[in-house]
């Protein structure tokens, strides 16, 4: 947790610098680096906002994995077809999980 006095957002260039746009703001900055601290972090940022502070909550959020809302929709979807377009669509992701 810190305070934020300036945040650069935007397109970065070559040299660390960013060639878009800027923000200037004072708020509070809070790291969420796990879904351990997801809790305090919330309720951190609400206790903040509450007191008309603005924050930004830094979610680091790993986009390997696959969410039970997309396994749940591939399982859905792969029931409706017949056995033979099953087969064809799990072909075709092991390549391209495997060959890329």
């Amino acid at each position: 947790m810190g305070r934020l006095h300036y945040c650069g957002l935007g397109h970065h260039g070559q040299h660390g610098t960013a060639d878009g746009w800027h923000l200037w703001i004072e708020g509070r900055y809070l790291p969420l680096n796990s879904d351990f601290e997801s809790e305090q972090v919330i309720r951190q940022a609400l206790g903040f906002a509450k007191g008309s502070e603005p924050v930004i909550v830094d979610v680091n959020i790993d986009y390997s994995k696959k969410t039970m809302l997309t396994k749940g929709v591939v399982k859905t979807n792969l029931s409706r077809f017949p056995l033979s377009e099953k087969l064809r669509f799990l072909s075709r992701a092991v390549k391209r999980h495997t060959i890329g």
